[in-house]
């Protein structure tokens, strides 16, 4: 996102002579992050899951693969095959 700001001549040659071209949208952020109070959690979250949302709307293969998280049954373990720990430079657990 992009935001016009005005401020004073003087103060603005300062920071341009001080913070490098490519650096100075990161230097502002980072001076606002530390200045502003931080974001409240559940706002915090639910601009996280708007994102994911967005994500998942822009590429519908996404949606697929979570679908079929969601549907996976991860708690059988006992349907798997034993690991074979042989040839990994692995040690097994001990029992």
């Amino acid at each position: 996102m992009q935001i016009l700001l005005h401020i004073d001549d003087a103060l603005a040659r300062r920071f341009k002579e001080a913070v490098p071209a490519r650096q100075r949208s990161a230097y502002v952020q980072k001076l606002l992050e530390a200045a502003l109070p931080p974001e409240d959690k559940d706002a915090r979250l639910e601009r996280i899951a708007r994102e994911v949302e967005a994500e998942l709307d822009a590429n519908p293969g996404l949606r697929e693969e979570q679908q079929a998280w969601v549907e996976a049954d991860l708690d059988s373990w006992d349907n798997l095959p034993p690991f074979e720990w042989e040839g990994t430079g692995l040690e097994p657990p001990p029992e």
